[in-house]
């Protein structure tokens, strides 16, 4: 059953207006440049401040964390596709260390001083976590890239091959005896 409307208007034409300027007031940034907003300290004591005064995540999160965390989104998209992340089902590109790199560099631009930092062990506080809870090494499929792996594979096939031949496998068998023999293990025959 519809609602009495006496204007005549659909409820359709009342609702998108409403829709439209909160789209707006959305993606309509709040600061000129939210990285240097938000690095000060005055900034983010006055946050805090109004963040606790206001109580409203949804709007916390829109005006403070979303425009430094969206652009490292992105690069972190940018650079998955360039290590071709979205063709296979496993790749050595880590998202979450890029992004922590990204956003710990960003932090940095604030002052005009180089980017300190190049690697993520080089930030102080993963290299303190990773003393205490060290990570485990990257399996060598993840490690290679396609080129060093197909390398690696020809080079075991050639040598599987070869080895595999009836005078190799004659010359190894010999090879194992004189050791044997040297080593006092075998008497000569």
């Amino acid at each position: 059953m519809m609602p009495d409307n006496p204007e005549g208007i659909s409820l359709w034409k009342q609702v998108l207006p409403e829709a439209q300027l909160e789209r707006e007031s959305i993606s309509r940034p709040k600061s000129p440049n939210p990285i240097d907003y938000l690095t000060s300290d005055e900034t983010q004591k006055s946050t805090r401040e109004a963040y606790e005064q206001k109580n409203n995540p949804i709007e916390y999160a829109q005006q403070y964390i979303f425009p430094v965390l969206l652009p490292g989104l992105v690069a972190m998209l940018q650079k998955a596709k360039e290590n071709n992340c979205f063709e296979r089902k496993q790749f050595r590109f880590n998202g979450l260390d890029f992004l922590t790199l990204y956003l710990y560099q960003r932090r940095w631009t604030k002052s005009n001083d180089e980017i300190p930092v190049k690697q993520l062990a080089d930030i102080p506080w993963v290299t303190k976590e990773w003393a205490i809870r060290p990570r485990p090494p990257l399996p060598l499929s993840l490690q290679w890239t396609e080129e060093e792996a197909a390398t690696k594979l020809q080079a075991y096939w050639r040598g599987f091959s070869v080895r595999r031949q009836p005078e190799v496998q004659e010359l190894r068998q010999w090879q194992h005896e004189w050791r044997l023999y040297n080593r006092g293990e075998l008497k000569p025959s």
